[in-house]
């Protein structure tokens, strides 16, 4: 698909070609899926996504601890 785009200037009006960038995606007639590609990024985001939960889990059970050994230490004092 080709359009024609018109811009207006200060030497007057100019007509030129404009082919849109996701012509070329859309009208593709050899559709081959790349599994390689898609397998590779659902591995690299559940990698990304165990890393930060594990970062997520420590720092819960960290603050837990120390809220529930605060909370020790204030029945100790009263």
């Amino acid at each position: 698909m080709i359009h024609e785009k018109i811009c207006l200037s200060k030497n007057g009006m100019y007509a030129f070609l404009f082919i849109l960038r996701w012509d070329t995606y859309l009208a593709m007639t050899d559709v081959q899926i790349h599994w390689f590609s898609i397998v590779n990024s659902v591995i690299v985001v559940f990698f990304l996504s165990g890393i930060l939960s594990m970062i997520i889990v420590k720092t819960i059970r960290r603050d837990i601890a120390r809220y529930n050994q605060e909370d020790s230490v204030s029945f100790t004092l009263k």
